[in-house]
């Protein structure tokens, strides 16, 4: 007997073989955005050098190519939460022998197989132009990975589940989604605000969570030495991989608790 995660999982590869055109367009589309991105700050932070743009397309890269790996970049897995709630087809979920957020997000996985590419390819692009890093950022940066998807992971879900409450909930994501964008470093060149910004301000995005989905892991795979790492941001995003679960955890149940079948 096959696995339904399994099944769900196969399921949304499928859809995206269908539309063949739609993965191309996605691509596409994601590569226009981070290059938007690159001409934009080149005007407001002008460099001279060659390779101060070089660094700064490798960060919008690798950044953005994270992000869309691990599902921070638009929040989907938070909308496929909001929508199963809102049409109640949650409750079929409900009544079957398995994990509802298990099964909705192996569905999810499955059509993202445009963002998973797309990610892949942004970072091996922008690590080309990394001068190399040690056994150390390698670990560190596989470690970060790993709670960058668990904290976004998190987020998505306590994105998906203020659908239980409000009606509301898709412009609250979208919102947040724009938030996440911003502080987590996808839109704007954080490696270099920081550097230039008062330090009450590196304090400020080393406190949140959102610097985890993108910064962080960014960071390592872009230190020329153990020296440029900013270990502050490592223990954050590892105090938010506890925090954040928990949290998703709490509020999911809770609205599981109050969910009536019917949809909102």
């Amino acid at each position: 007997m096959k696995s339904p995660y399994i099944q769900g999982l196969k399921q949304g590869f499928a859809e995206i073989s269908v539309y063949s055109v739609d993965f191309l367009l996605g691509l596409i589309q994601s590569a226009a955005v981070v290059g938007f991105e690159i001409i934009l700050w080149t005007f407001v932070l002008p460099s001279d050098s060659h390779s101060a743009l070089l660094e700064r397309t490798s960060y919008f890269l690798i950044a953005t190519g994270i992000a869309l790996i691990i599902g921070g970049a638009r929040y989907r897995f938070g909308r496929e939460l909001i929508l199963a709630i809102k049409e109640g087809t949650l409750s079929f979920h409900l009544l079957k022998p398995i994990i509802p957020l298990l099964y909705i997000y192996s569905e999810h996985l499955g059509g993202q197989a445009t963002d998973l590419f797309t990610g892949a390819i942004f970072i091996f692009v922008g690590a080309l132009w990394v001068p190399g890093f040690s056994w150390l950022t390698l670990s560190l940066f596989l470690l970060m990975l790993i709670t960058a998807f668990i904290n976004t992971s998190a987020l998505n879900i306590m994105c998906g589940s203020v659908a239980f409450w409000t009606t509301e909930a898709t412009g609250i994501r979208n919102v947040f989604n724009q938030v996440t964008r911003l502080l987590s470093g996808q839109q704007i060149p954080l490696n270099i605000f920081l550097e230039i910004l008062p330090k009450f301000w590196s304090q400020f995005f080393c406190i949140l969570p959102f610097a985890s989905v993108a910064y962080t892991p960014t960071m390592l795979i872009m230190a020329k030495s153990t020296t440029d790492i900013d270990y502050r941001f490592i223990i954050s995003s590892l105090i938010w991989a506890i925090i954040l679960p928990i949290t998703a955890n709490l509020i999911w149940k809770r609205g599981l608790r109050r969910y009536e079948g019917t949809g909102n």
